[in-house]
C-alpha cells in the first residue's frame, strides 16, 4: 500500500500499522532460532497481535478491475473483511490525493450522485473547483470506489 495508495502514509490505516509494526516488529528481528524460540515463549494474545499485524500487511483491494468479483479464486481481501468486519470507509475517504485528482469529472459526479448530493452543477466547473465541492459534498458520507466496497458472496 505505502507504493501504490497517493497519501497512504497520512491516513489512519498508515498510523495504526505503524504503531503495530513498532509492537510487534522488534519480536521478529534477529536470528530464525533465536526469533522462533521467543515466537513460542509468547502467551496467545501476543501471538495473536503479530498474526493481525501480518494478516493486515496482507490486505490489498488494488486491482484493475472496475468492480471486485470473487472470480479469481481465494480473495484474502474479502476472507479478511469477512472475518474482521472491515469497512473500508472507516479508513479512506475519497480527497483529492486519494482519488478525486486523478479520476474524470463524469467520475466525481457520479459518486456526489450516490451519496445523494446533486452534482449537475460539476459539469460546467473547472476541475480544480469540482474537486474541492466533489470533495466537500463527499465529506463524511462514507462513499467508497467500487474496488474498495466490500462484495457479497451472493
Amino acid at each position: 500500500m505505502r507504493r501504490q495508495a497517493a497519501g497512504y502514509e497520512q491516513s489512519k490505516a498508515a498510523a495504526a500499522m505503524q504503531a503495530a509494526e513498532a509492537e510487534v516488529l522488534p519480536d521478529m528481528l534477529g536470528e530464525p532460532a533465536e526469533v522462533f524460540a521467543r515466537l513460542l515463549a509468547l502467551d496467545e494474545s501476543q501471538l495473536v497481535k503479530i498474526l493481525a499485524l501480518f494478516v493486515g500487511r496482507s490486505y490489498n483491494v488494488i486491482s484493475q478491475e472496475a468492480k471486485r468479483t470473487n472470480t479469481h479464486g481465494f480473495d484474502a481481501a474479502a476472507a479478511i473483511e469477512q472475518a474482521v468486519g472491515v469497512d473500508m470507509a472507516d479508513w479512506w475517504e475519497p480527497t483529492e490525493e486519494t482519488y478525486l485528482g486523478a479520476v474524470a469529472k463524469a467520475k466525481m459526479m457520479e459518486a456526489v450522485t450516490e451519496v445523494g448530493c446533486d452534482a449537475a452543477d460539476l459539469v460546467s466547473m473547472k476541475k480544480g473547483d469540482a474537486i474541492i465541492v466533489a470533495q466537500q459534498r463527499l465529506s463524511g458520507r462514507r462513499w467508497l470506489p467500487a474496488p474498495l466496497k466490500a462484495y457479497s458472496e451472493a
